[in-house]
């Protein structure tokens, strides 16, 4: 998709991350409605039954709100769509950026790993530590900032986002 001097790529979602966020999702649901149930009926304390339910509608919300929606290129800067507000990564402050394919383990620090995105901080030996927005692995790609930041992103079309992406960071050098 288009628009005026922007172009938007959506960010693909696996078909595993789907249904495990789908399901995920029907548990935390189903478990807020029987704790409200078991609040209403008086089978267990009132303050619990209440702290477990915030404790799922924060998760949700924070898994929900980090979660990759589309990749927007504009003139100066990729622009990261969350659920929840917007990643801006200004072209000017990118160092390298390449395809990412791993067959290694990835380590999770923190973060969440399969809700709405695999997103959070996580730890490879090729790539150290870096902040993932991924909704499918197979479309990854990963950008390193001048200040050594990493961020491991994916979109539909990864190829012509590398492409864009490098050709902006070589006129930025220039």
């Amino acid at each position: 998709m288009t628009t005026a001097n922007h172009l938007i790529k959506k960010v693909h979602k696996e078909k595993s991350l789907v249904l495990l966020s789908a399901l995920v999702l029907i548990l935390l649901l189903g478990t807020g409605s029987l704790l409200l149930y078991t609040i209403l009926t008086g089978k267990i304390p009132c303050i619990l039954g209440s702290g477990i339910i915030a404790i799922i509608f924060v998760t949700l919300v924070f898994s929900y709100g980090y979660a990759p929606l589309s990749i927007e290129l504009s003139d100066r800067s990729l622009i990261l769509h969350r659920g929840i507000g917007k990643k801006v990564i200004h072209y000017a402050d990118m160092k390298h950026i390449d395809t990412y394919i791993s067959k290694e383990a990835m380590i999770r620090t923190c973060g969440i790993g399969g809700l709405f995105g695999f997103t959070g901080w996580y730890y490879t030996k090729k790539l150290g530590t870096f902040f993932s927005y991924v909704g499918d692995y197979s479309q990854t790609f990963c950008i390193e900032l001048k200040n050594r930041k990493k961020y491991l992103l994916s979109g539909e079309d990864r190829d012509y986002l590398v492409a864009f992406l490098k050709e902006k960071i070589s006129e930025e050098k220039a």
